[in-house]
């Protein structure tokens, strides 16, 4: 098990510990934009992975945590397909190589959480109580809490700004503060590049002519193999998310969810 930071306890009830996490950044110290400078070489993205069969599928599963009227507001369907979309061109290897494939599933807003078996999760939100992700990771309503593929929380950043990726239960998820799902497109693949096993590599040098990577922080990162460079995911990288990729499609595909399987129908896609 990887060390927990501190920030992690800020809302992660000690009875539901993790088999995996990883802290990441509040945008402070590393770029929250594509640099516009790349190798010719390097992925720039445009196509969808969503075309490639051979490749394991995973549900998108959007759960807003927050009542904030600008994260209410800014959760639409437009902007959830705007990072299926992301997800499915650049969650790829700095060589052009799609690394998965992913579809939204559903998206578990207030009124769908306030109207659930899991009512409590909304009463916590309201309340503005510890308990709330305590208590999604007991619930039992697929509408609510997917059984299998990538949870995508939207959070009000309380004391806490920063965003988180990992698994809880085997389950895949990124916790994301709500300003950043508006706006930011690198913190979803940082925080999935956690979920699927890949650690912080570290920022390039000041005046190095190093040129960043989208797993960039400089607390708790390792150096990048000798010779890999580039701003999405590097040789070792992807070898990492493929190794963790694979077992999730292992695990997932034993995994009874109707929700998904309505979803895969609807939209002539297999897993």
């Amino acid at each position: 098990m990887r060390k927990m930071t501190v920030a992690f306890w800020v809302w992660l009830m000690p009875a539901f510990l993790p088999t995996f996490i990883d802290a990441n950044d509040d945008g402070s110290i590393e770029p929250t934009a594509e640099p516009t400078e790349r190798s010719a070489t390097e992925y720039k993205g445009g196509t969808s992975a969503l075309s490639q069969g051979d490749l394991p599928l995973f549900s998108l599963h959007f759960v807003l945590m927050t009542d904030n009227t600008k994260a209410v507001a800014g959760a639409t369907e437009t902007r959830l397909k705007e990072l299926e979309n992301l997800l499915n061109e650049k969650f790829a290897s700095t060589t052009g190589e799609h690394l998965a494939r992913f579809k939204i599933r559903s998206f578990a807003t207030l009124d769908v959480i306030k109207n659930s078996g899991c009512s409590e999760i909304y009463e916590s939100i309201v309340n503005r109580t510890n308990t709330r992700y305590g208590n999604y990771w007991k619930c039992k309503d697929p509408n609510v809490r997917a059984p299998q593929g990538i949870t995508i929380f939207i959070k009000h950043h309380d004391t806490d700004k920063l965003s988180y990726g990992g698994q809880m239960k085997g389950l895949p998820f990124a916790q994301i503060n709500w300003e950043r799902f508006l706006k930011d497109q690198r913190v979803f693949l940082h925080e999935l590049g956690h979920a699927f096993g890949v650690g912080h590599s570290c920022p390039p040098k000041k005046g190095s002519g190093g040129r960043p990577n989208v797993m960039n922080f400089s607390k708790g990162c390792k150096e990048l193999p000798a010779g890999e460079a580039g701003w999405l995911f590097t040789p070792s990288q992807a070898e990492k998310i493929k190794k963790r990729r694979d077992t999730y499609a292992k695990k997932f595909a034993k995994t009874k969810d109707p929700v998904w399987d309505k979803v895969l129908a609807d939209s002539l896609l297999t897993r």
